[in-house]
C-alpha cells in the first residue's frame, strides 16, 4: 500500500453512523506520483482534461492544468482513470465546490477498475482527495453502480481498495464478483436510488453491498475480501406479495450446484470430492472407471449426465483443466455448458469464501439486513445491525404504525459450500420492532439471528428487542440439497455459546397465530434442524415473551386462532412454548446446557420464573426514535448469578506432557486464525503497529494482529476449574481429526476441560475459576466503557 500519503482520520461513530471525519492533508502526498505509481485526480471542476495534454498535470491550487509533472493527471470523470489505473496507482476523487458531489450517471462512471492490482501492498486505490471534506458519489440515473469490481477468468479483479468516500442515490452501491483481496473501508453508503418511492417488483436496488451474488457460475472465486468501518442502510422494502432487499449480502442463498473438492494429493494431482458432489442444476460427474466418490484426476476425460434426466443426451467429455488451482485450494468448482456441446470447469458462487466484515453499522433491509450464505470461513464481528419498522409505503402505510420492519441476520447454505464461519461481538437489535408484521401475511415480523449454515460459531454477541426470537437455528429458505448424493439436507454443528438474548418476543402478537411460540431466546426451526448436533451453551436468556404467562398466550390448539393456551399447556403449543428455548421438534441430538434461565420453572401462580442476571443497565427503547439514545448495558453487576456459572467448552481426549499436539472431543468451538480475509490475518503478518492499520508486522510478526487465532486454557487436574497458567494460542486446527496444534507446549491429562481464554481480537474472556454466562465477562479489563455501537478508533492513520 502507498506509504507516502497519510490522512489522520478523527471519527466519532454511534448508532446513527458517522458523526464527523476531519482530515489533515499530508504535505508530501505527491511524492509517490511517478512512472511506477501514477496519481489520478478526478475533479468535476477542472477547466480542462489534463490527460489530453502532453506532460500536463493537475494544478492543485486553481484546478487547471500545467506542465510540470506528467504523473499527476487530472480528469473530469472516472472513466479514464478506471481504464488506465494499475497496481500501485491512486485515484483521488473530488466533488462539486457547492456540495462535494461527484455525479455518477451514464456518462460518468462510478468506481469500476478495468485492471487489477498487483499485491496487497500494491493495490489500485480509490479515495478522496487529501484535505477535502466529505466526497459523495451521487447517482443521477438508473442502472448505475457506486463500486463495480467485476472480474473474469482472464482478469480477476483483485487488490482494489476503496476508502473514505460516501455514496448516495445509487441503485447498487457495491458489487464484488470474481475478485479477491479487495478492501472497502471508512465509507458510508446512504439511501439508494428510489428509496423514497413505493417499492414494486421491478425495483432495482436489491443490495447495497453484494459479494458473489448473481450468476450461477463463476470463473474465479470471490475470496479474502475485507469490508470494515462502513455504514450502510436501506435496501428494498415490502408489498403484499413480496419482500426483498439486503443491505449486505455474501454468496448465494442456495447451493446452485458445484463439485466441492475436499482434498488434493499434491503428488498425483488426484482430487477427492466432498459428500455433496453435484454440479450446476442437476449435472453429475460420471467417471471413466468407478462411480462417485471415486477420485477426480487432472487431464483425464470424464463424462456428464443430467441426474434429472439420466436417459438424456448429456454425455459430453471434459477435462479438469482451467480451475485446477482453485480446486487444489479446496474451492468448489462448477461444470457449465460452454456452447457447441462442449463443457468447461469454473469456480462458482459457492467459492465466496474467507470474507471479513467488521466494525460495521448496517440497518433497514427488506428481507433482512445481512445475508451470509454460500460462503465459507467468513468472519463477521464487532458490528451493529438493526431493522426496526422503517418502511412507510404500500400496505405498510395502511397499518396502525404506518411502517414495517423485518429480520436482521440470515445465514443459509448447506454441505461443503457454506458455514465454518465466525460471528463474534455482534449487536443484533430491534428486528421488526415498533411496527407491524409482514404485509403479505407470511408472519415472522423480525428476529435477531437465523443460522442455517454448518459449523457456524456465534459467540460473545447480543440480541435484544426483537419482535420474535433472539437466535434461531434453521431457515425457511434452505439451500439446494441433493440427499441422494450423500449431502445432509439440514444444517449441523452450529455452536452458539456465551451470547446474551434479552427482551425478545415482545411485539410478535400481530403475527398470531402463525408466530406462536417464536418469542423465545433460542428457537430450533424445523425437524431436520433438530437432528443437527448443535450446541447452545453458557448463554443468558432473559425477559423473553412466550411462556411469561402460562394462561395468557395465543395458540392454535383448539382450531381457533384467538384461543389461549391454558395453565396445563393444552393444545398444539407444546411444552417448548414454556421454556426460553423453543423448537418445532425436540432437539434430541444437541447439547443445551448451562444457559442462565434454561431450564427454568413455572411458579405456583402459573407464571414463568426467570432469574434476573443483574445487567448493569437493562433499559430498552420504547420506540424507534430511542434506539440510539436508550441503549441497554448488558455487562454484569458484581452480584450477578451469571458470574462463574458457565461450563467448559470441550474436553481433551489424549494426554500431553510438554506437548503441542492436543486432541479434543469437539474442535468446532474454536478458530485458528486462518478464517476470514488474509488481509487481516496472522497468516500474512497483518497487524496493527503504532496505530496504523495498514502496517505489516516484520520479522517474527510482533504487534497486535487484526485477526488472531483463539487462545485456550486447559485444566490440568480434570476439575471444572480453569487454570489460567496453562494456556496457549492455537497454531492450527485439523477439524476432520479433532486435532489442535498449540503455539506453546503444555501438559494435560485425558478428560481435562478446555475453555476459551482470548477471542479473535485478543480480548481476554476468561477470569476466575470459570467463565461467566452471557456475552460479557465481569470485570474484564478490555470491556468497553460505553454502550454505543462499535466505534471507529480515533487518531487512526489510513495510508
Amino acid at each position: 500500500m502507498n506509504k507516502a500519503i497519510k490522512q489522520i482520520i478523527v471519527c466519532a461513530f454511534f448508532l446513527g453512523g458517522f458523526l464527523a471525519c476531519a482530515n489533515a492533508q499530508a504535505a508530501n502526498w505527491h511524492e509517490s506520483c511517478s512512472s511506477d505509481n501514477k496519481c489520478y485526480i478526478v475533479d468535476p471542476q477542472l477547466t480542462d482534461n489534463c490527460g489530453n495534454t502532453a506532460n500536463a498535470y493537475y494544478n492543485i491550487s486553481d484546478r487547471t492544468c500545467t506542465g510540470a509533472n506528467q504523473y499527476i493527471l487530472g480528469y473530469k470523470t472516472l472513466n479514464t482513470p478506471n481504464d488506465n489505473a494499475v497496481g500501485g496507482d491512486t485515484v483521488y476523487i473530488r466533488g462539486s465546490l457547492s456540495n462535494g458531489r461527484y455525479i455518477v450517471d451514464g456518462s460518468a462512471e462510478g468506481i469500476a477498475p478495468t485492471h487489477a492490482g498487483d499485491s496487497w501492498n500494491k493495490v489500485i486505490r480509490y479515495t478522496k482527495y487529501p484535505g477535502d471534506g466529505e466526497i459523495t458519489l451521487y447517482g443521477n440515473s438508473t442502472g448505475t453502480y457506486g463500486i463495480y469490481i467485476f472480474g473474469s477468468f482472464a482478469l480477476p479483479k483483485n487488490y482494489i481498495k476503496v476508502d473514505n468516500l460516501s455514496f448516495e442515490n445509487i441503485v447498487t452501491n457495491v458489487v464484488i464478483d470474481q475478485g479477491a483481496y479487495n478492501e472497502i473501508a471508512y465509507c458510508t453508503f446512504k439511501e439508494p436510488y428510489l428509496v423514497n418511492t413505493p417499492i414494486n417488483n421491478s425495483f432495482g436496488s436489491r443490495f447495497q453491498i453484494s459479494i458473489g451474488w448473481g450468476q450461477t457460475t463463476r470463473a474465479v472465486p470471490n475470496e479474502h475480501n475485507w469490508i470494515h468501518d462502513v455504514t450502510a442502510h436501506h435496501a428494498g422494502g415490502f408489498d403484499s406479495s413480496y419482500d426483498y432487499g439486503v443491505v449486505l449480502n455474501v454468496g448465494q442463498e442456495t447451493n446452485n450446484g458445484g463439485i466441492a473438492v475436499s482434498s488434493v494429493d499434491p503428488q498425483t494431482d488426484i482430487f477427492t470430492l466432498a459428500n455433496n458432489d453435484y454440479a450446476s442444476g442437476r449435472l453429475m460427474v460420471i467417471y471413466t472407471t468407478g462411480t462417485p466418490p471415486a477420485p477426480l484426476q487432472k487431464d483425464t476425460l470424464y463424462y456428464l449426465i443430467n441426474t434429472a434426466n439420466p436417459n438424456g443426451s448429456y454425455t459430453t467429455q471434459f477435462k479438469l483443466a482451467s480451475s485446477y488451482e482453485n480446486a487444489r485450494n479446496g474451492i468448489a468448482i462448477d461444470i457449465t455448458d460452454a456452447g457447441s456441446g462442449s463443457f468447461k470447469l469454473s469456480s462458482m458462487a459457492q467459492a465466496t469464501d474467507h470474507t471479513t466484515l467488521e466494525n460495521l453499522h448496517l440497518y433497514y433491509g427488506g428481507h433482512h439486513v445481512v445475508g451470509l450464505n454460500t460462503s465459507r470461513y467468513s468472519v463477521f464481528r464487532n458490528s451493529t445491525v438493526h431493522n426496526e419498522a422503517w418502511y412507510p409505503y404500500n400496505e405498510c402505510a395502511n397499518t396502525p404504525s404506518g411502517k414495517c420492519g423485518y429480520r436482521n441476520i440470515n445465514m443459509t447454505g448447506e454441505g461443503a459450500a457454506a458455514g465454518r464461519s465466525l460471528l463474534e461481538g455482534i449487536k443484533s437489535i430491534y428486528g421488526g420492532a415498533f411496527g407491524d408484521p409482514h404485509p403479505s401475511g407470511a408472519g415472522a415480523s423480525g428476529g435477531g439471528y437465523r443460522i442455517d449454515t454448518p459449523n457456524t460459531i456465534v459467540r460473545y454477541s447480543e440480541s435484544y428487542g426483537h419482535a420474535l426470537h433472539g437466535f434461531m437455528i434453521g431457515s425457511s429458505i434452505s439451500g439446494d440439497c441433493v440427499a441422494s448424493l450423500g449431502a445432509p439436507c439440514y444444517t449441523t454443528g452450529v455452536h452458539m455459546y456465551n451470547n446474551t438474548s434479552y427482551y425478545n418476543g415482545w411485539g410478535h402478537e400481530d403475527d398470531m397465530p402463525l408466530a406462536v411460540g417464536f418469542g423465545v431466546g433460542f428457537y430450533f426451526y424445523n425437524t431436520n434442524v433438530c437432528q443437527g448436533e448443535h450446541t447452545v451453551l453458557n448463554n443468558i436468556i432473559y425477559q423473553w415473551h412466550d411462556g411469561q404467562y402460562a394462561g395468557n398466550d395465543e395458540c392454535t390448539g383448539t382450531g381457533n386462532p384467538s384461543a389461549c393456551c391454558t395453565g396445563n399447556k393444552t393444545g398444539s403449543c407444546g411444552t417448548s412454548k414454556y421454556t426460553s428455548i423453543g423448537w418445532t421438534a425436540s432437539p434430541t441430538n444437541s447439547l443445551i446446557s448451562h444457559n442462565l434461565n434454561y431450564p427454568a420453572s413455572i411458579g405456583g401462580d402459573g407464571k414463568y420464573v426467570q432469574t434476573d442476571p443483574l445487567f448493569a443497565n437493562g433499559q430498552i427503547a420504547s420506540n424507534a426514535s430511542e434506539i440510539s439514545t436508550v441503549v441497554p448495558d448488558l455487562r454484569l453487576q458484581a452480584a450477578s448469578p451469571a458470574k462463574d456459572a458457565a461450563k467448559y467448552l470441550t474436553t481433551a481426549t489424549n494426554s500431553g506432557s510438554n506437548s503441542a499436539n492436543l486432541k479434543v472431543d469437539d474442535p468446532w468451538f474454536f478458530q485458528d486464525g486462518t478464517w476470514g480475509s488474509l488481509l487481516t490475518s496472522h497468516a500474512n503478518d497483518r497487524c496493527v503497529a503504532a496505530g496504523d492499520p495498514d502496517s505489516w508486522c516484520t520479522g517474527s510478526g510482533t504487534g497486535n494482529y487484526i485477526f488472531q487465532a483463539d487462545y485456550i486454557c486447559i485444566g490440568v487436574d480434570g476439575s471444572r476449574n480453569a487454570d489460567l497458567s496453562n494456556c496457549s494460542q492455537i497454531n492450527s486446527i485439523d477439524y476432520d481429526n479433532n486435532a489442535i496444534t498449540l503455539e506453546t507446549s503444555l501438559s494435560w491429562s485425558s478428560g481435562d476441560n478446555i475453555w476459551l481464554y482470548k477471542k479473535s481480537d485478543g480480548t481476554q474472556v476468561l477470569s476466575g475459576s470459570a467463565p461467566d454466562c452471557g456475552a460479557h465477562e465481569y470485570a474484564e479489563s478490555a470491556e468497553p466503557s460505553d454502550t454505543t455501537a462499535p466505534a471507529v478508533p480515533t487518531n487512526l492513520v489510513v495510508e
